[in-house]
């Protein structure tokens, strides 16, 4: 339905356009005779030509641009009622977020299954660690050290500063800050596995 309704709003620009421009043209030609009018009545003092031809001429000029002003703000406010840019952009981020993920789960399985044999392949989580890599990468810390909680702590002060709504006026920081408290509590808890791995396999 929204697609159809997207379709009807790009259709009605386009006819509003063809409208302007056939304003455009017939205003060129009405002025054309409006001025052959007035030519003829100043030699021949008739001006009935030159009434008949001014209203319709000013009607034509204006009315098209009015129309051409109307419509295309009538669309813009449809367009903004029924359609969250704002969010369908952000979905669409959040879906490319997720992409992304997928194809680094998928890159680090094959290099952690390219890097060792099985008979000396550590014994790891890989979806365990790339959950603690991609919390990792959100509070802000490099995914190649070894961590403590006290560094987790600093950390997540920092980060949550600039997550802090005075610092970001206009722009809603609740998803971002609800994911940095997932990925405090996801390393409080295991990182000690983190560690181990670090120290194993990196």
């Amino acid at each position: 339905m929204r697609n159809i309704t997207r379709v009807l709003m790009m259709t009605g620009l386009a006819a509003l356009e063809v409208i302007y421009a056939i304003a455009n043209t017939g205003s060129i030609f009405m002025v054309l005779g409006l001025v052959a009018s007035v030519m003829w009545g100043s030699v021949t003092h008739d001006w009935q030509y030159t009434r008949y031809m001014l209203a319709p001429t000013i009607s034509l000029l204006l009315g098209g641009k009015l129309v051409y002003e109307a419509g295309t703000r009538f669309i813009g406010l449809s367009c903004e009622t029924v359609f969250d840019e704002e969010a369908e952009n952000r979905k669409a981020m959040e879906d490319y977020a997720r992409m992304f993920a997928r194809q680094e789960r998928r890159h680090f399985r094959n290099t952690y299954n390219n890097t060792y044999s099985q008979s000396d392949k550590p014994q790891f989580d890989a979806d365990r660690i790339l959950g603690l890599q991609e919390s990792l990468k959100v509070m802000g810390i490099a995914t190649n050290i070894k961590i403590n909680e006290e560094l987790i702590k600093k950390s997540y002060r920092s980060r949550a500063r600039k997550l802090h709504p005075d610092m970001n006026a206009g722009r809603d920081t609740t998803k971002d800050m609800q994911k940095l408290n997932e990925a405090k509590e996801l390393l409080e808890n295991d990182f000690a596995y983190w560690n181990k791995y670090i120290g194993d396999v990196v």
